[in-house]
Parts: C-alpha cells; structure tokens; sequence
C-alpha cells in the first residue's frame, strides 16, 4: 500500500513541474496575462482560443504546443490586441 506522505510528495513534484512548464512542441505553455479583473481576456494561439484560468489572483493563458511547431520563439494573442511572445 502506497502511504500518503508519497502521494503527498508525488503530487507536490507535479506541481512544481507544472508551475515550472516551459513551452516545446507537445508540451504545454503557462503564460501569465496579469492580476485578476472583471472577466478574464480571451486569448488567441494561432487563430485558436485557449483556456484562461484564475491561478491564485493572476490570469493564466494555457496553450498546447502542436507537435509540429517550429522551434522558436511564438505569439499569443490577448482580446485587447496585446501580443505575448512566448
């Protein structure tokens, strides 16, 4: 039986991996868009809207990376026309 101390550590290490993400083909980017307001901005990756989510009071942009991108530096798009590269 697995204890929950290793549970608790396992979900800690995949924790941190996440907030440490950084941006490759198949991976996934967090891109921070700025403290919490009203509604959260619609963001745009190549002409598709990702996922905004509220992580601890900042706007966080989630967006998966296309195993087919290119190496390089990418955009995103944020709903008041600011572009993030990434």
């Amino acid at each position: 039986m697995i204890s929950r101390a290793v549970v608790l550590s396992f979900c800690f290490i995949a924790a941190s991996a996440w907030a440490n993400a950084t941006a490759w083909p198949g991976g996934i980017a967090r891109i921070d868009l700025g403290p919490v307001s009203d509604d959260a901005p619609s963001v745009d990756y190549q002409g598709t809207r990702v996922l905004v989510l509220d992580d601890g009071g900042r706007w966080q942009a989630v967006v998966g990376i296309p195993l087919d991108a290119p190496l390089g530096q990418a955009t995103v798009t944020v709903s008041d026309g600011t572009a993030i590269d990434f």
